[in-house]
């Protein structure tokens, strides 16, 4: 376990569909998250005005590796938990007799979640720990959400994918002009994907290397510095399966 001393909180609004992940590890260090530590801003007692994540509304999407919807969760606060005598915590929507509560589920630190909260309600998603002092380092395989696990904001220039930049390697790693970044818009709905050109291709192009949307042919823009992530926020990618694809994302306190 790599972290510091240096502690924090990363508050994320919700509005609607969004990717969400810690951005410290817990105090000690430890990467091991599970949905219990998805803090939600829930009026717990139901004395509340009504605003923050709207229990028993408000959910976690779980997708598979595909990307295809799975289930939802939604979330039993305090209140709700103690008059149905049951765990507060996170709940398959369909399970209507909340038989099974969802808390253990792991979230591995370097990956994230969708979350969708009601428009205008203001809903929050909190994780709190320490700043890890070393790289995160994320496989990536068919459809994954990933956070963005360090306390700074970051562009797309920042994530550094483990693809073959002088195209002497073995074919393994990220795919170049293969495997993608999907962005989706408030709704949850595709919006776009972006490809990564390393550095031969961006050579033989003579382009800019980084990251390109699929629909731009002539590689017109180049979009590393075009797309920013706040602490906490997640987007999904796209990686070929068996081909060990990683994204790493550096640590705030590295130096250089």
């Amino acid at each position: 376990m790599e972290s510091s001393n240096t502690v924090g909180f990363n508050d994320k609004g919700i509005n609607q569909y969004e990717f969400v992940g810690p951005s410290f590890t817990k105090t000690g260090g430890s990467e091991a998250f599970t949905y219990a530590d998805i803090d939600v801003n829930c009026d717990e007692d139901g004395t509340g005005d009504g605003s923050g994540w709207q229990p028993l509304a408000d959910y976690i999407v779980m997708l598979d590796e595909n990307g295809t919807y799975v289930r939802k969760l939604i979330y039993a606060p305090q209140y709700i938990a103690t008059e149905l005598s049951i765990t507060k915590g996170w709940y398959d929507n369909d399970d209507e007799n909340y038989e099974t509560c969802w808390n253990s589920t792991p979230l591995t630190f370097g990956y994230g979640v969708q979350v969708c909260g009601t428009d205008g309600a203001g809903a929050k998603v909190t994780f709190k720990g320490e700043v890890k002092n070393a790289p995160t380092v994320t496989d990536v395989e068919n459809y994954m959400a990933i956070a963005n696990c360090s306390p700074v904001t970051i562009t797309l220039a920042d994530l550094v994918v483990n693809c073959d930049e002088d195209g002497t390697g073995d074919g393994t790693g990220w795919q170049p002009l293969a495997d993608y970044i999907v962005m989706l818009d408030e709704n949850g709905t595709f919006v776009r994907k972006l490809i990564y050109a390393p550095q031969y291709i961006a050579t033989e192009l003579s382009i800019t290397k980084g990251w390109y949307d699929n629909d731009d042919e002539d590689y017109l823009t180049c979009w590393n510095n075009l797309v920013s992530y706040a602490p906490g926020e997640g987007f999904q990618m796209c990686a070929t399966a068996g081909m060990n694809a990683t994204v790493t994302v550096k640590s705030a306190l590295a130096t250089e």
